[in-house]
């Protein structure tokens, strides 16, 4: 798995996979409205961030952040998943937003532990911060 996290507007899509791969079919699922069987059956997954927010009630056990963790690695192990950084910046007020803020961060902290490479993505410039393939 490869993960790419950065911030909103920063070409995480385009920097994350390359634009033949796009044109030669390569499935991109989005967060937005992909179903859990998109999630795994797809090699990209775009806005990770939002499909964990539409599913937050799952999410909310770590049983269940940790076996999904699981279930998408074993049934989808070669996923580039791309996400927003949400966690930076001013607390909101509501404590929806700070639940979603805390489970969505404990999420990509298990991912990003298992995933082969992460990238963060600042001004369309890549950043690698692991890479186990080296």
């Amino acid at each position: 798995m490869e993960l790419f996290i950065g911030g909103y507007g920063q070409n995480k899509l385009k920097r994350s996979i390359l634009k033949e791969d796009l044109m030669n079919g390569k499935s991109v699922a989005d967060g937005y409205c992909a179903s859990m069987q998109d999630i795994l059956q797809c090699k990209v997954i775009n806005h990770f961030h939002l499909f964990v927010k539409r599913n937050l009630s799952y999410f909310a056990s770590e049983e269940n952040q940790e076996a999904f963790a699981l279930m998408l690695l074993t049934e989808n192990p070669h996923v580039i998943l791309i996400g927003d950084e949400i966690g930076c910046g001013i607390v909101p007020i509501q404590k929806e937003e700070r639940e979603y803020r805390e489970i969505y961060g404990r999420i990509m902290c298990l991912l990003a532990k298992k995933a082969q490479k992460v990238t963060r993505i600042v001004c369309g410039i890549c950043q690698v911060i692991k890479d186990e393939g080296k």
